[in-house]
């Protein structure tokens, strides 16, 4: 059964891998990237996002331990 919180959670991860697929995306196609320092911020954007989820995971460990 999922709770409301579970159903957040899983919803938010999902757009979150969107956005990441988006920024690859235009990174891989050169869409939005005129110069080095445009590219690190969205190779920056990218590693922010996966850190985001691997954050949500440890908050499940944390609950989880309690």
């Amino acid at each position: 059964m999922n709770t409301y919180n579970s159903l957040f959670e899983q919803e938010l991860k999902k757009l979150i891998e969107l956005e990441i697929e988006r920024i690859a995306l235009n990174l891989t196609m050169g869409m939005g990237v005129n110069d080095i320092s445009e590219y690190k911020l969205q190779v920056g954007q990218i590693l922010s996002l996966r850190r985001i989820l691997d954050m949500c995971d440890e908050v499940n460990q944390i609950i989880a331990n309690k």
